[in-house]
């Protein structure tokens, strides 16, 4: 159990390294950098700033489609954030001008939760801790997902498919329904961000 902490937390701690070095300058200011600033980086941005400040629904929006509104599941809004901004924003107190920085600041440090979780996988095998956590953050950072920044955001998450492949694990080694209605949990709310995911899971 040491070990898989040791490995855990020096995965973490070596991918937020990376992650400073070659994001620093959006975790500084992730409020004021767009990852796109054209074609669906652009739409990305603008469909979940009008739906955490203007639309009444939380599975449709007013601002694309008119004038028969669109359903969020098709406009990469990232429905499980945002939404939860709205609520957060009605509910206790606005932070709906801060969608920006709360979008770009999840969708990086997804990285180094990924890298944790495929850190847990590998530490399954019996890989040595210190290994398991360098490779870890190897994989995580040049997964095809960050490429995904430039443009599809739901799709730059690096974190649900290493979630999903270590509950698998999990699940088959011990059969304990909690794993089992994590699995289902985590199912529904990365097919809300994206229809993809499930077909990544499915396989």
């Amino acid at each position: 159990m040491k070990q898989r902490l040791y490995g855990l937390l020096f995965s973490v701690a070596l991918s937020l390294i990376v992650l400073f070095i070659f994001f620093g300058k959006v975790i500084k200011d992730p409020g004021n950098i767009f990852f796109s600033t054209s074609g669906d980086g652009l739409k990305a941005y603008y469909t979940a700033l009008y739906h955490v400040k203007y639309d009444k629904e939380n599975f449709r929006s007013d601002g694309m489609n008119y004038p028969f509104r669109e359903s969020l599941s098709f406009t990469d809004a990232q429905i499980p954030v945002i939404n939860t901004i709205r609520f957060i924003s009605t509910q206790f107190a606005d932070i709906s001008d801060h969608t920006v920085a709360i979008i770009n600041l999840l969708m990086l440090f997804s990285i180094v939760a990924g890298a944790g979780f495929l850190c847990l996988i590998l530490m399954e095998t019996e890989v040595s801790w210190w290994y398991a956590a360098l490779v870890s953050v190897a994989i995580a950072f040049l997964s095809p997902q960050v490429d995904r920044l430039g443009g599809h955001f739901s799709l730059a998450w690096v974190c649900w498919i290493p979630l999903m492949s270590w509950l698998i694990i999990r699940f088959d080694r011990s059969r304990l329904l909690l794993y089992s209605v994590m699995m289902g949990i985590v199912t529904w709310l990365a097919g809300l961000m994206h229809f993809y995911y499930l077909g990544f899971f499915g396989f």
